[in-house]
């Protein structure tokens, strides 16, 4: 059985508005993402040591979720943002919001593991090698999986594949946008400014 075993580093920002979100960096080590998102208000949960499993992700909403009055978060915001090659385990983690992949360890996975809302930063590998969509990521379900926030650039190979993955998320029916810019690389803050009009309109499933 498969459990969590990363660290995670906390961002906290100069005035947090109770928004959280777990940064899953993919081979980056996501630590310029982390600190643009917290200049929004958010607080940020970075897993670090890379790179991450499902069950990393799903245990990290759950410990934030669990503590979030310690770290002045609202549990009912804590999203997640997966950024290049760890956009896959975020979209799977969205995918699989009622199916913990490990078993509990401790007081902590009694919270939820399902995150509030998903983001995929310039995202890779959400196809398989054929462009086919993973069948794992093609199980959307109306009102019950988080809202979704999709961002790449036209200059990246990968665009195509993320394009293709909204579709099939839009087949579900499911709350997504996507922003696709001319040019830059992931770390670029031009995604931003859209990323925070979409989280004052997102209005996150309840999972009860």
């Amino acid at each position: 059985v498969q459990t969590c075993a990363l660290p995670i580093s906390v961002l906290r920002p100069e005035k947090p508005d109770g928004r959280a979100v777990v940064l899953v960096p993919g081979t980056s080590d996501g630590v310029e993402m982390a600190q643009c998102v917290s200049r929004l208000g958010v607080t940020v949960f970075l897993i670090v040591g890379g790179p991450a499993t499902l069950a990393d992700a799903q245990r990290a909403i759950s410990l934030v979720r669990s503590r979030a009055g310690e770290f002045c978060v609202d549990p009912e915001w804590v999203g997640l943002l997966g950024l290049t090659d760890g956009a896959p385990i975020a979209a799977l983690c969205g995918h699989k919001f009622g199916e913990r992949s490990y078993q509990a360890v401790d007081n902590h996975d009694r919270a939820l593991c399902r995150a509030a809302f998903v983001a995929l930063i310039s995202p890779t590998g959400l196809t398989k090698n054929d462009g086919t969509v993973d069948m794992a990521l093609i199980d959307p379900r109306r009102n019950r999986m988080p809202p979704m926030f999709v961002a790449g650039t036209a200059d990246d190979d990968s665009i195509r594949a993320a394009l293709r993955y909204v579709l099939e998320v839009r087949e579900g029916r499911i709350p997504v946008a996507a922003h696709v810019f001319e040019k830059g690389n992931a770390n670029k803050n031009q995604w931003l400014a859209s990323f925070e009009r979409w989280l004052k309109d997102v209005e996150p499933v309840d999972a009860k």
